[in-house]
């Protein structure tokens, strides 16, 4: 396991990545970590995070073309019914 470095060490998600911080954990792949939110919305809330650290949402696409090119958001369809 590598070591965090001082941005991902202060990172509670990367945390519960690397199984450091307690989670209920509902799915888990190479790619995403799914678990329990602790502080839930709603009954069953739950999140989903890349295991890739990433601070910003642009990171995020950046990440979703690496593992699947052309998802990224700005690739995706417009669902909102605008």
């Amino acid at each position: 396991m590598r070591t965090p470095d001082a941005q991902t060490a202060a990172c509670v998600f990367c945390a519960i990545v690397r199984g450091e911080a307690p989670a209920t954990f509902v799915h888990q792949d190479e790619v995403v970590v799914a678990f329990m939110d602790i502080r839930p919305v709603q009954p069953g809330h739950l999140l989903v995070v890349p295991r890739a650290h990433a601070e910003l949402i642009p990171e995020l696409e950046a990440i979703a073309d690496q593992i699947r090119p052309g998802t990224s958001q700005s690739d995706a369809p417009d669902i909102s019914g605008r």
